[in-house]
């Protein structure tokens, strides 16, 4: 078993939508799946560190991960997705992977159309 591909983050609720801005839609919002979003933060994690996919399966620093590259995740996430991120929540997850599905529970509406997580803050 080969490790983990950008596609494949654990995500809780995978066939649940999640409003989120996907770059080159109309509006502010689109109807995704949290498996999309992850996947979304996934592909911004594998261009910033410039690898072909995103290591989900370990650890930021253990691929070498700066904190430069993680304030430029962050953004990129809140440029690219709407949802706000902090780079300490890329340095305490224990996989990239977590960080993507925090990216997507971060995405999650509550009935109210409101961030679930109260702010959208991963």
């Amino acid at each position: 078993m080969g490790a983990p591909r950008a596609g494949d983050a654990a995500v809780a609720g995978r066939n649940r939508t999640v409003g989120v801005r996907f770059p080159g839609t109309e509006g502010p919002d689109v109807e995704a799946t949290a498996e999309q979003v992850a996947g979304e933060a996934a592909r911004i994690i594998a261009e910033v560190l410039e690898v072909p996919e995103a290591p989900l399966g370990e650890n930021f620093y253990d691929v070498g991960g700066t904190s430069l590259q993680a304030i430029r995740i962050c953004a990129r996430v809140g440029r690219d997705l709407g949802i706000k991120a902090a780079a300490e929540s890329v340095f305490d997850s224990e996989t990239l992977g977590d960080f993507c599905a925090g990216v997507a529970a971060a995405a999650q509406k509550d009935a109210g159309g409101r961030p679930a997580s109260g702010g959208n803050v991963v």
